[in-house]
């Protein structure tokens, strides 16, 4: 019998000492807890999925009527809902559910919570997932959510579903295997949910009265609409979109299993605790390779807004295998080809990239100091860097310097100005670069470096970290060295 075998009939048989009894495969029902404050037992039954017990098993409450108006339920197409007991999906050695008490402690606490509304938990914006659900996405952009201004709707279609987004005009790109209509859509401020729910009239009926006058108009009207509605709980906002289909006098609606908005709080949502003062500097990237490229992508993801891009180079087709961008940017001068890629992807929404000539005297080094709140050396130069290490110097100006040693052996970044006693770093013994034999390129006269292209991207993330570090504290906490082997 292997591990998984082991497990599974060991956790069965403790469920059999606990008085549950088997009810089909892998399902077992029992009634051994109380609900609070109540002479209830409620009938709980477990199941055990496949690959048990790296995940683990589904426990419903059979009465629908205790858990009619519950939070944390993970509701099936019957809609009954199997009780959401841990927020990780387990890791190496740790799978509380594998032991029936353990988890029959967790049902206990869930039940206790669930009896007093959830008082403690986070508020979870997944209103949605309690409603009949349809497969389709939503993006809503900002502009769309006060009312019913622009409401024509692009629908990507895919095999089971369609990602629907909010557009002002049917012009632009056209994408393919999309459709572009006209949809009607109300906008409606739910207020705030104390508990979740279940059907699309529980919706309606929490919409002001002059706004359900108008979602009335727009259906008679029209045989598809979208009803937005914002709700609150805690203190933050979510939002819920339904479909709204009127056919032969009939009317069926379904919420979007996702929506999505493209405001400014939720694109740096993720993008860590310094993206505020990140937002407000501004900063100076001085040679836009492989080091350059990625370390303008990780600085914008991190949330800065106001970067220039100096380097006079083209991005030659050979580039690209450790550049940031692909082939299809080929030609362009690399300030140009990045902004282009991050335009193409969405990131420099709210950014102001400006592309530059590379500096190229001591007066424009000045002037770059003089305009910026930080400078980035990635040029790989040893003239460009000394020349902008001494205006560094010469200023106390923040600088940070970063290259990769050898052919890639190792990454190294320096960063002033200095603090105290410190002094930078020696470079690696020249034994432990072990440079390769050169090589060329037609109509280069320069040798192609062999460095991989993980040492320029793990070049790029040090570099970031010391930039954030030097914007976000007046003595950096990072040191004034980082030498790493790639």
């Amino acid at each position: 019998m292997n591990f998984y075998a082991e497990a599974r009939a060991a956790f069965c048989d403790q469920l059999l000492r606990l008085g549950f009894r088997p009810d089909g495969d892998g399902l077992y029902v029992g009634t051994p807890l109380g609900y609070p404050n109540s002479q209830l037992r409620p009938t709980l039954e477990v199941e055990l999925p496949d690959g048990f017990p790296f995940r683990p098993p589904f426990v419903r409450v059979r009465e629908p009527e205790l858990t009619a108006r519950s939070w944390h339920l993970n509701l099936d197409d019957k809609g009954r809902g199997a009780l959401c007991l841990w927020q990780h999906s387990g890791g190496l050695n740790d799978y509380p559910w594998a032991d029936p008490l353990t988890l029959l402690d967790r049902v206990r606490e869930w039940l206790e919570n669930d009896s007093l509304g959830w008082p403690d938990e986070p508020p979870i914006l997944d209103v949605q997932a309690y409603l009949p659900l349809a497969y389709d996405r939503l993006i809503v952009s900002p502009e769309h959510l006060s009312g019913r201004e622009g409401a024509l709707y692009v629908r990507r279609r895919f095999a089971y579903w369609d990602i629907w987004e909010t557009t002002s005009s049917p012009d632009g790109p056209r994408v393919a295997g999309a459709l572009r209509e006209p949809v009607q859509a109300v906008f409606a401020e739910m207020g705030r949910l104390d508990q979740p729910l279940r059907s699309v009239g529980e919706v309606t009926d929490l919409i002001p009265g002059h706004k359900r006058t108008e979602l009335e108009g727009v259906l008679g009207s029209a045989g598809l609409a979208v009803l937005l509605a914002r709700y609150q709980r805690g203190d933050n906002q979510g939002l819920l979109a339904l479909q709204i289909l009127s056919r032969a006098g009939e009317r069926s609606m379904v919420a979007f299993r996702d929506v999505y908005e493209l405001t400014p709080e939720i694109l740096t949502l993720r993008s860590g605790p310094a993206a505020p003062l990140l937002a407000s500097a501004r900063i100076a990237v001085i040679g836009v390779g492989a080091i350059g490229s990625f370390l303008t992508e990780a600085l914008v993801r991190c949330g800065a807004r106001s970067i220039s891009l100096y380097d006079s180079d083209d991005l030659a087709p050979g580039n690209c295998v450790r550049h940031l961008c692909g082939l299809q940017y080929a030609g362009l001068l690399k300030p140009l080809a990045v902004i282009e890629y991050l335009k193409a992807r969405g990131l420099a929404t709210g950014t102001s990239l400006r592309p530059e000539f590379s500096i190229l005297t001591p007066e424009h080094a000045q002037a770059v100091f003089e305009a910026h709140d930080l400078v980035v050396d990635a040029t790989a130069n040893e003239s460009a860097t000394g020349m902008l290490i001494h205006e560094a110097l010469s200023r106390e100006a923040r600088l940070v310097s970063v290259c990769v040693l050898g052919d890639g052996q190792f990454i190294r970044v320096d960063r002033w100005p200095l603090h105290g006693s410190e002094r930078h770093a020696e470079p690696p013994d020249a034994a432990a670069l072990r440079p390769s034999a050169p090589m060329y390129e037609s109509g280069c006269g320069d040798a192609v470096s062999p460095t991989p292209p993980y040492a320029p991207m793990k070049a790029a993330a040090s570099a970031c970290r010391v930039v954030i570090d030097l914007i976000t504290h007046d003595t950096p906490d990072v040191p004034c060295t980082i030498v790493e082997e790639a």
